[in-house]
Protein backbone atom coordinates (compact mmCIF):
# COMPACT_ATOMS: atom_id res chain seq x y z
CA UNK A 1 0.00 0.00 0.00
CA UNK A 2 2.84 2.38 0.86
CA UNK A 3 4.48 1.66 -2.49
CA UNK A 4 1.33 2.51 -4.44
CA UNK A 5 0.97 5.69 -2.41
CA UNK A 6 4.52 6.70 -3.36
CA UNK A 7 3.83 5.88 -7.01
CA UNK A 8 0.70 8.05 -7.01
CA UNK A 9 2.58 10.93 -5.40
CA UNK A 10 5.34 10.65 -8.01
CA UNK A 11 2.80 10.60 -10.83
CA UNK A 12 1.16 13.65 -9.30
CA UNK A 13 4.43 15.59 -9.38
CA UNK A 14 5.11 14.46 -12.96
CA UNK A 15 1.67 15.68 -13.98
CA UNK A 16 2.45 18.91 -12.11
CA UNK A 17 5.54 19.37 -14.29
CA UNK A 18 3.49 18.98 -17.45
CA UNK A 19 0.59 21.18 -16.32
CA UNK A 20 2.74 23.96 -14.86
CA UNK A 21 5.14 24.27 -17.77
CA UNK A 22 2.51 23.86 -20.46
CA UNK A 23 0.58 26.67 -18.76
CA UNK A 24 3.78 28.69 -18.47
CA UNK A 25 4.39 28.21 -22.19
CA UNK A 26 0.94 29.58 -22.97
CA UNK A 27 1.58 32.57 -20.69
CA UNK A 28 4.97 33.17 -22.27
CA UNK A 29 3.48 33.16 -25.75
CA UNK A 30 0.83 35.68 -24.67
CA UNK A 31 3.57 37.88 -23.19
CA UNK A 32 5.64 37.78 -26.38
CA UNK A 33 2.56 38.65 -28.45
CA UNK A 34 1.90 41.79 -26.43
CA UNK A 35 2.77 45.03 -28.26
CA UNK A 36 3.93 48.21 -26.59
CA UNK A 37 1.30 50.94 -26.80
CA UNK A 38 3.93 53.60 -27.45
CA UNK A 39 6.57 51.95 -29.66
CA UNK A 40 4.54 49.08 -31.16
CA UNK A 41 7.33 46.61 -30.39
CA UNK A 42 6.68 43.19 -28.93
CA UNK A 43 8.01 41.99 -25.59
CA UNK A 44 11.40 40.31 -26.20
CA UNK A 45 13.18 40.01 -22.87
CA UNK A 46 13.61 36.34 -21.91
CA UNK A 47 16.36 36.98 -19.35
CA UNK A 48 14.12 39.38 -17.47
CA UNK A 49 11.47 36.64 -17.29
CA UNK A 50 13.97 34.08 -16.01
CA UNK A 51 15.21 36.54 -13.38
CA UNK A 52 11.66 37.08 -12.14
CA UNK A 53 11.00 33.32 -11.93
CA UNK A 54 14.31 32.71 -10.12
CA UNK A 55 13.53 35.42 -7.55
CA UNK A 56 10.05 34.11 -6.74
CA UNK A 57 11.20 30.47 -6.83
CA UNK A 58 13.96 31.27 -4.33
CA UNK A 59 11.34 32.68 -1.96
CA UNK A 60 9.13 29.63 -2.46
CA UNK A 61 12.13 27.38 -1.78
CA UNK A 62 12.78 29.19 1.51
CA UNK A 63 9.13 28.71 2.55
CA UNK A 64 9.40 25.01 1.70
CA UNK A 65 12.45 24.73 3.98
CA UNK A 66 10.44 26.24 6.83
CA UNK A 67 7.58 23.81 6.24
CA UNK A 68 9.99 20.85 6.16
CA UNK A 69 11.65 21.99 9.41
CA UNK A 70 8.27 22.33 11.18
CA UNK A 71 7.39 18.66 10.68
CA UNK A 72 7.75 16.29 13.67
CA UNK A 73 10.81 14.54 12.22
CA UNK A 74 11.91 17.41 10.00
CA UNK A 75 15.46 18.74 9.85
CA UNK A 76 16.48 22.37 9.92
CA UNK A 77 17.77 23.94 6.72
CA UNK A 78 21.49 23.66 6.08
CA UNK A 79 21.56 26.14 3.22
CA UNK A 80 20.16 29.15 5.13
CA UNK A 81 22.89 29.09 7.85
CA UNK A 82 25.56 28.56 5.17
CA UNK A 83 24.26 31.54 3.22
CA UNK A 84 24.15 33.63 6.39
CA UNK A 85 27.79 32.77 7.17
CA UNK A 86 28.78 33.76 3.66
CA UNK A 87 27.00 37.12 3.86
CA UNK A 88 28.22 38.14 7.32
CA UNK A 89 31.53 36.30 7.69
CA UNK A 90 32.56 35.65 4.04
CA UNK A 91 32.75 31.91 4.70
CA UNK A 92 31.50 29.64 1.91
CA UNK A 93 31.26 25.92 2.59
CA UNK A 94 31.36 23.25 -0.09
CA UNK A 95 27.57 22.99 -0.32
CA UNK A 96 27.27 26.66 -1.19
CA UNK A 97 30.07 26.36 -3.74
CA UNK A 98 28.36 23.43 -5.44
CA UNK A 99 25.12 25.40 -5.59
CA UNK A 100 26.94 28.30 -7.23
CA UNK A 101 28.51 25.97 -9.82
CA UNK A 102 25.09 24.50 -10.64
CA UNK A 103 23.61 27.98 -11.01
CA UNK A 104 26.50 29.08 -13.21
CA UNK A 105 26.10 26.15 -15.63
CA UNK A 106 22.30 26.49 -15.61
CA UNK A 107 22.37 30.20 -16.45
CA UNK A 108 25.10 29.63 -19.02
CA UNK A 109 23.03 26.95 -20.78
CA UNK A 110 19.96 29.20 -20.82
CA UNK A 111 21.82 32.22 -22.23
CA UNK A 112 23.58 30.14 -24.91
CA UNK A 113 20.31 28.44 -25.92
CA UNK A 114 18.42 31.73 -26.27
CA UNK A 115 21.31 33.18 -28.27
CA UNK A 116 21.54 30.14 -30.57
CA UNK A 117 17.82 29.74 -31.36
CA UNK A 118 17.83 32.92 -33.44
CA UNK A 119 20.97 31.87 -35.34
CA UNK A 120 20.32 28.24 -36.30
CA UNK A 121 17.60 26.74 -38.49
CA UNK A 122 14.59 24.81 -37.25
CA UNK A 123 15.97 21.29 -37.89
CA UNK A 124 18.99 22.01 -35.74
CA UNK A 125 16.74 23.34 -32.98
CA UNK A 126 14.67 20.14 -33.05
CA UNK A 127 17.76 17.93 -32.94
CA UNK A 128 19.17 19.79 -29.95
CA UNK A 129 15.90 19.86 -28.01
CA UNK A 130 15.31 16.16 -28.69
CA UNK A 131 18.81 15.17 -27.52
CA UNK A 132 18.73 16.95 -24.15
CA UNK A 133 19.29 13.66 -22.29
CA UNK A 134 22.48 12.81 -24.21
CA UNK A 135 24.73 15.47 -22.60
CA UNK A 136 23.43 14.46 -19.16
CA UNK A 137 24.63 10.88 -19.74
CA UNK A 138 27.92 11.90 -21.37
CA UNK A 139 28.64 14.69 -18.87
CA UNK A 140 27.83 12.45 -15.91
CA UNK A 141 30.30 9.83 -17.15
CA UNK A 142 33.10 12.15 -18.34
CA UNK A 143 33.10 14.78 -15.58
CA UNK A 144 31.73 12.87 -12.59
CA UNK A 145 32.38 9.18 -13.36
CA UNK A 146 28.68 8.31 -13.07
CA UNK A 147 27.52 5.04 -14.62
CA UNK A 148 23.89 4.33 -15.46
CA UNK A 149 21.97 1.09 -15.87
CA UNK A 150 22.09 -0.20 -19.45
CA UNK A 151 18.33 0.25 -19.67
CA UNK A 152 18.86 3.99 -19.13
CA UNK A 153 21.20 4.20 -22.13
CA UNK A 154 18.65 2.30 -24.23
CA UNK A 155 15.86 4.63 -23.12
CA UNK A 156 17.88 7.75 -23.99
CA UNK A 157 18.53 6.45 -27.51
CA UNK A 158 14.90 5.43 -28.08
CA UNK A 159 13.41 8.67 -26.72
CA UNK A 160 15.79 10.84 -28.74
CA UNK A 161 15.14 8.85 -31.91
CA UNK A 162 11.36 8.86 -31.42
CA UNK A 163 11.26 12.64 -30.92
CA UNK A 164 13.30 13.20 -34.09
CA UNK A 165 11.12 10.81 -36.13
CA UNK A 166 7.92 12.39 -34.81
CA UNK A 167 8.96 15.76 -36.21
CA UNK A 168 10.63 14.42 -39.33
CA UNK A 169 8.08 16.08 -41.61
CA UNK A 170 8.95 19.51 -40.23
CA UNK A 171 12.64 18.72 -40.52
CA UNK A 172 12.28 18.04 -44.24
CA UNK A 173 10.19 21.17 -44.90
CA UNK A 174 12.21 23.52 -47.17
CA UNK A 175 10.66 26.57 -45.50
CA UNK A 176 12.28 25.69 -42.18
CA UNK A 177 15.76 25.04 -43.59
CA UNK A 178 17.10 28.56 -43.24
CA UNK A 179 20.80 29.21 -43.08
CA UNK A 180 22.60 28.67 -39.79
CA UNK A 181 25.57 30.69 -38.57
CA UNK A 182 28.77 29.35 -37.02
CA UNK A 183 28.11 31.41 -33.90
CA UNK A 184 24.80 29.58 -33.50
CA UNK A 185 26.55 26.20 -33.68
CA UNK A 186 29.15 27.27 -31.11
CA UNK A 187 26.43 28.53 -28.78
CA UNK A 188 24.53 25.23 -29.12
CA UNK A 189 27.62 23.18 -28.33
CA UNK A 190 28.34 25.37 -25.32
CA UNK A 191 24.74 24.98 -24.12
CA UNK A 192 25.02 21.20 -24.40
CA UNK A 193 28.27 21.31 -22.41
CA UNK A 194 26.58 23.29 -19.66
CA UNK A 195 23.66 20.82 -19.66
CA UNK A 196 26.15 18.00 -19.16
CA UNK A 197 27.51 19.78 -16.09
CA UNK A 198 24.24 20.87 -14.48
CA UNK A 199 22.28 17.63 -14.11
CA UNK A 200 25.08 15.33 -12.87
CA UNK A 201 26.29 17.97 -10.39
CA UNK A 202 22.76 18.21 -8.99
CA UNK A 203 22.79 14.43 -8.58
CA UNK A 204 26.08 14.70 -6.68
CA UNK A 205 24.60 17.34 -4.37
CA UNK A 206 21.62 15.14 -3.56
CA UNK A 207 23.82 12.07 -3.09
CA UNK A 208 26.59 13.64 -1.00
CA UNK A 209 24.60 16.06 1.16
CA UNK A 210 21.15 14.38 1.29
CA UNK A 211 19.77 17.85 0.63
CA UNK A 212 16.04 18.39 1.02
CA UNK A 213 13.64 19.63 -1.64
CA UNK A 214 13.38 23.11 -0.16
CA UNK A 215 17.13 23.49 0.34
CA UNK A 216 17.90 22.37 -3.21
CA UNK A 217 15.33 24.73 -4.71
CA UNK A 218 16.47 27.58 -2.50
CA UNK A 219 20.21 27.25 -3.13
CA UNK A 220 19.92 26.91 -6.92
CA UNK A 221 17.71 29.97 -7.29
CA UNK A 222 19.45 32.19 -4.73
CA UNK A 223 22.91 31.48 -6.15
CA UNK A 224 21.64 32.24 -9.66
CA UNK A 225 20.14 35.64 -8.76
CA UNK A 226 23.35 37.73 -9.10
CA UNK A 227 24.19 36.00 -12.36
CA UNK A 228 20.80 36.19 -14.05
CA UNK A 229 19.99 39.75 -12.95
CA UNK A 230 23.42 40.92 -14.12
CA UNK A 231 22.95 39.17 -17.46
CA UNK A 232 19.45 40.65 -17.84
CA UNK A 233 20.68 44.17 -17.10
CA UNK A 234 23.73 43.92 -19.39
CA UNK A 235 21.95 42.31 -22.36
CA UNK A 236 18.43 43.79 -22.05
CA UNK A 237 18.90 46.98 -20.05
CA UNK A 238 15.99 48.96 -18.63
CA UNK A 239 13.65 48.33 -21.57
CA UNK A 240 11.50 45.69 -19.75
CA UNK A 241 10.75 48.11 -16.90
CA UNK A 242 9.67 50.84 -19.31
CA UNK A 243 7.38 48.45 -21.12
CA UNK A 244 5.88 47.30 -17.80
CA UNK A 245 5.13 50.87 -16.76
CA UNK A 246 3.44 51.67 -20.09
CA UNK A 247 1.45 48.43 -20.32
CA UNK A 248 0.92 47.53 -16.68
CA UNK A 249 -2.76 46.57 -16.97
CA UNK A 250 -2.09 43.93 -19.62
CA UNK A 251 1.49 42.89 -18.92
CA UNK A 252 1.63 42.62 -15.12
CA UNK A 253 -1.16 39.97 -14.76
CA UNK A 254 0.46 37.86 -17.45
CA UNK A 255 3.85 38.15 -15.78
CA UNK A 256 2.33 37.19 -12.43
CA UNK A 257 0.71 34.05 -13.87
CA UNK A 258 3.93 33.20 -15.70
CA UNK A 259 5.95 33.45 -12.48
CA UNK A 260 3.46 31.42 -10.44
CA UNK A 261 3.45 28.60 -12.99
CA UNK A 262 7.26 28.62 -13.11
CA UNK A 263 7.66 28.49 -9.32
CA UNK A 264 5.10 25.70 -8.93
CA UNK A 265 6.76 23.77 -11.73
CA UNK A 266 10.14 24.12 -10.02
CA UNK A 267 8.76 22.54 -6.85
CA UNK A 268 7.68 19.52 -8.89
CA UNK A 269 10.98 19.41 -10.79
CA UNK A 270 13.13 19.47 -7.65
CA UNK A 271 11.03 16.74 -6.04
CA UNK A 272 11.43 14.48 -9.10
CA UNK A 273 15.13 15.36 -9.29
CA UNK A 274 15.69 14.17 -5.72
CA UNK A 275 13.63 11.03 -6.21
CA UNK A 276 14.55 9.91 -9.74
CA UNK A 277 17.72 11.77 -10.72
CA UNK A 278 18.57 14.29 -13.40
CA UNK A 279 18.50 11.80 -16.30
CA UNK A 280 14.89 10.72 -15.74
CA UNK A 281 13.91 14.32 -15.07
CA UNK A 282 15.43 15.33 -18.42
CA UNK A 283 13.52 12.55 -20.18
CA UNK A 284 10.27 13.71 -18.57
CA UNK A 285 10.76 17.36 -19.52
CA UNK A 286 11.96 16.46 -23.03
CA UNK A 287 8.79 14.49 -23.80
CA UNK A 288 6.60 17.36 -22.59
CA UNK A 289 6.12 18.74 -26.11
CA UNK A 290 5.53 15.22 -27.39
CA UNK A 291 2.68 14.75 -24.91
CA UNK A 292 1.19 18.13 -25.81
CA UNK A 293 1.04 17.10 -29.47
CA UNK A 294 -0.64 13.80 -28.57
CA UNK A 295 -3.25 15.61 -26.49
CA UNK A 296 -3.92 17.93 -29.42
CA UNK A 297 -4.31 14.90 -31.70
CA UNK A 298 -6.78 13.28 -29.31
CA UNK A 299 -8.87 16.43 -28.84
CA UNK A 300 -8.92 17.82 -32.36
CA UNK A 301 -8.56 14.58 -34.39
CA UNK A 302 -5.39 15.64 -36.18
CA UNK A 303 -4.13 12.82 -38.42
CA UNK A 304 -0.73 11.24 -37.79
CA UNK A 305 1.52 9.81 -40.45
CA UNK A 306 2.75 6.17 -40.22
CA UNK A 307 6.20 7.46 -39.24
CA UNK A 308 4.71 9.46 -36.38
CA UNK A 309 2.73 6.44 -35.17
CA UNK A 310 5.96 4.44 -35.22
CA UNK A 311 7.61 7.16 -33.12
CA UNK A 312 4.75 6.95 -30.60
CA UNK A 313 5.12 3.16 -30.48
CA UNK A 314 8.89 3.42 -30.02
CA UNK A 315 8.56 5.92 -27.19
CA UNK A 316 6.07 3.93 -25.13
CA UNK A 317 7.76 0.61 -25.89
CA UNK A 318 11.08 1.93 -24.59
CA UNK A 319 9.40 2.99 -21.36
CA UNK A 320 7.74 -0.42 -20.96
CA UNK A 321 10.96 -2.36 -21.52
CA UNK A 322 12.85 -0.04 -19.19
CA UNK A 323 10.37 -0.89 -16.43
CA UNK A 324 10.77 -4.61 -17.09
CA UNK A 325 14.57 -4.43 -17.09
CA UNK A 326 14.59 -2.43 -13.88
CA UNK A 327 12.17 -4.77 -12.10
CA UNK A 328 13.96 -7.96 -13.12
CA UNK A 329 16.15 -9.13 -10.26
CA UNK A 330 19.26 -11.24 -10.73
CA UNK A 331 19.40 -14.75 -9.36
CA UNK A 332 20.55 -14.96 -5.76
CA UNK A 333 24.03 -16.37 -5.32
CA UNK A 334 25.42 -18.44 -2.45
CA UNK A 335 27.32 -15.44 -1.14
CA UNK A 336 24.11 -13.40 -0.92
CA UNK A 337 22.49 -16.19 1.12
CA UNK A 338 25.40 -16.50 3.56
CA UNK A 339 25.46 -12.80 4.47
CA UNK A 340 21.91 -12.59 5.92
CA UNK A 341 22.42 -15.90 7.71
CA UNK A 342 25.52 -14.52 9.37
CA UNK A 343 23.69 -11.36 10.36
CA UNK A 344 20.84 -13.38 11.84
CA UNK A 345 23.17 -15.63 13.80
CA UNK A 346 25.09 -12.62 15.11
CA UNK A 347 21.99 -11.41 16.91
CA UNK A 348 21.68 -14.69 18.87
CA UNK A 349 23.91 -15.45 21.89
CA UNK A 350 26.83 -17.64 20.96
CA UNK A 351 27.25 -20.83 22.98
CA UNK A 352 30.43 -21.16 25.02
CA UNK A 353 33.24 -22.92 23.23
CA UNK A 354 34.55 -26.15 24.70
CA UNK A 355 38.22 -26.87 24.23
CA UNK A 356 39.05 -30.28 22.76
CA UNK A 357 40.68 -32.78 25.13
CA UNK A 358 44.46 -32.67 25.11
CA UNK A 359 46.71 -35.70 25.07
CA UNK A 360 49.64 -35.61 27.48
CA UNK A 361 53.19 -36.51 26.54
CA UNK A 362 53.24 -39.40 29.08
CA UNK A 363 50.27 -40.96 27.44
CA UNK A 364 51.98 -40.70 24.08
CA UNK A 365 55.10 -42.37 25.45
CA UNK A 366 53.14 -45.26 27.03
CA UNK A 367 51.33 -45.91 23.78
Amino acid sequence: MARWREVLITLGFICGIYVCFLSQGVCQESIYRLKDEKTGERFKYPLFLVALVSSISGGVGYMVTRVEASRPNGEASRVVPALRDFIYHRKANDLLKQGFYVSLSYIGAMICTNFALTRVNYPMQVLVKSAKAVPVVVGGYVFFGKRYHYSDYLTVVCVTLSLILFQWGNLMNPKTNAASTWTGFVALLTALLFDGLTGPRQDKMVENYQISTGDLMFIINVCSLPLVWSAAWILEGAAPYGMMSRNSLELVPRLALFVVCGAAGQVCIVRILRQMGSLHLTLITTTRKFLAILISVALYKHPLSPLQWFAVFLLFTSGFFKYLLKERKPSTSVREVEIPLRKASASQPTPPTVAPPTISEDHIKHT
